[in-house]
């Protein structure tokens, strides 16, 4: 059944349905399994009378804020083997390819306001940590 057929059913309490031999029968709403299932790209839960659907699909800008969250997550671990305060501002320097440096350029607010960033360069710098993040090589230095 489609969606609003589905709908109708369940507002009617029922459906009446005719049988091969051609026998008349009354399925009531309680007597049928109803299944919700999301379209293609979406993702659904329901629970206490609500339906909540996501678009799971992923846009370049999405796939850029995660990659500057990972980005976000490392330096605070860097920061952490370091052992700097949490108020701390920092000057970072990160070596990258242009596709990060793009979206740190788009998410600059994302970075800063996580890890108090008073400067963001990019480079290499003598003794930086190395991190694999979603398959791309980071250099991290903290100054």
């Amino acid at each position: 059944m489609s969606s609003d057929e589905t709908r109708t059913v369940v507002q009617n309490g029922g459906v009446n349905v005719t049988s091969p031999e051609g026998e008349e029968l009354q399925i009531t709403a309680e007597e049928l399994l109803i299944e919700k299932q999301a379209k293609e790209g979406f993702a659904s839960a329901s629970g206490y009378g609500l339906t909540i659907a996501l678009n799971t699909d992923l846009t370049p800008e999405l796939e850029q804020e995660g990659w500057v969250r990972e980005v976000v997550r490392a330096v605070q671990d860097t920061r952490k083997k370091l052992d700097l305060p949490i108020e701390k501002r920092i000057v970072l320097t990160l070596d990258t390819d242009d596709e990060l440096k793009a979206a740190i350029a788009a998410f600059d607010s994302v970075l800063r306001d996580n890890v108090l960033v008073t400067d963001v360069r990019f480079g290499e710098e003598a003794g930086m940590e190395r991190v694999e993040l979603g398959g791309k090589s980071v250099g991290i230095h903290i100054g």
